[in-house]
């Protein structure tokens, strides 16, 4: 337990001194990137609420699109030309 407790301590220690000898561009890019997060944050339109029938009606059009999926059979393509795949499913 001890062992384990001075081991994290060591790993914190190094972690910060590590934070020291970054390059300015490696600390740019990292607050550019805070800053992204805290915008959309605090953006100031919310997204808007989902709407139980869009919800609705979004679920079972992807339950419908993945039975058509597993019914459907492979079939040589028409034309084969270098666009276009060799089968078609």
């Amino acid at each position: 337990m001890l062992k384990r407790v001075a081991l994290d301590l060591i790993l914190a220690v190094a972690a910060a001194l590590g934070t020291f000898s970054r390059s300015r561009a490696d600390l740019g890019l990292e607050i550019l990137a805070l800053r992204q997060q805290l915008c959309v944050l605090k953006r100031q339109r919310p997204r808007p609420p989902v709407k139980v029938a869009r919800s609705v009606v979004l679920g079972r059009a992807a339950a419908i699109l993945v039975a058509l999926e597993g019914r459907a059979r492979r079939r040589e393509a028409r034309y084969c030309c270098g666009l276009a795949p060799s089968c078609v499913s």
